[in-house]
């Protein structure tokens, strides 16, 4: 059996224990070229997407793929999540208003005082004025962090989205 096929069964399994949307990872894709990544990895993508059929929404993470927005937005995917060293607001003039982004606050500031906690995550969240975009960590949680900072990281998103609300609206 093919990787491609063994992915999209494991997402389909936790699409039929009750997962709303899902979400592939793919963290050394920022390791190719453009040519490299649309020849190789990007049709891969785009059969494990299919594959779905869009029963759920499908979050892409890639990192370090700033070089491959251009293939990366042709993945089928239905967000975009991104590490911290893009700009959000240049992403979105480059692929427009059609795909969500989730992200991409360096994780390394959960390091830093409350202050800049605060100031970065509400430079994310401004960056694009809570239109189709999901908050999150350009990428997973560092060992060590503390606690009660991650917390804040949440509750200052929280609190930015709860003061500019909007209905959802899923991007297809």
């Amino acid at each position: 059996m093919k990787s491609e096929r063994k992915v999209t069964r494991r997402q389909a399994l936790q699409i039929a224990a009750g997962a709303t949307a899902v979400q592939l990872f793919d963290t050394w894709c920022g390791e190719l070229n453009l040519q490299d990544y649309e020849d190789f990895a990007l049709p891969a993508v785009q059969e494990i997407i299919a594959g779905l059929g869009g029963s759920v929404p499908v979050i892409y993470y890639t990192k370090a793929s700033q070089h491959l927005l251009s293939g990366v937005a042709r993945s089928g995917a239905n967000v975009l999540s991104v590490d911290w060293r893009v700009d959000l607001a240049e992403i979105r003039k480059i692929l427009g208003p059609k795909i969500a982004l989730q992200g991409n606050v360096d994780p390394a500031v959960l390091f830093g005082p409350h202050e800049k906690i605060r100031e970065v995550t509400l430079g994310a969240i401004n960056s694009l004025s809570g239109h189709g975009h999901i908050l999150n960590l350009g990428h997973g949680i560092l060992q060590h962090t503390p606690v009660e900072n991650a917390q804040l990281f949440i509750e200052t998103g929280q609190q930015a989205m709860l003061h500019h609300a909007r209905p959802a609206v899923l991007v297809r």
